[in-house]
């Protein structure tokens, strides 16, 4: 058997490779929203545009987690936003605002009961807007 027939063999076998897009989009967000009823992550939504800030929060997660952080993709939305995920035991809520350098005007408590905070260079409110929009939008069960 050959490399290229044992890799479309693995492909087969994969049922990711069977599943339609809307399948795909009902799985990741059953994952984002068991995620955050399980309130251990601190959830940031942000854009490709926000690349330093995604980059020191990898490296952070890197470091103090010890392996790459969990990045949930919003391939439906303009800009192409992604989740990116950080355990709450690992970060404190004082460093985030250094961390993603905007001065936050919630207290501990409220950003506690928060589902993500949303960064974007032009507009996180109406990227915040749009994404709580496909967190409760699912094709297969409306």
């Amino acid at each position: 058997m050959t490399e290229e027939q044992k890799s479309k063999d693995i492909e087969v076998m994969d049922p990711k490779w069977f599943l339609d897009h809307t399948t795909r989009m009902h799985i990741l967000r059953k994952r984002l929203n068991d995620i955050f009823d399980a309130e251990q992550h601190w959830a940031f939504a942000m854009t490709p545009a926000c690349h330093g800030t995604v980059m020191q929060l990898a490296n952070l997660h890197l470091e103090r987690c010890g392996y790459p952080i969990g990045v949930i993709p919003v391939c439906c939305l303009a800009n192409h936003p992604a989740f990116l995920l950080f355990p709450k035991e690992y970060l404190a809520y004082d460093e985030i605002e250094e961390l993603i350098e905007i001065k936050l005007t919630w207290t501990q408590e409220q950003a506690e009961k928060m589902t993500f905070f949303a960064i974007d260079m032009q507009d996180p409110q109406a990227l915040s807007d749009a994404l709580n929009v496909w967190i409760k939008m699912d094709h297969l069960t409306s």
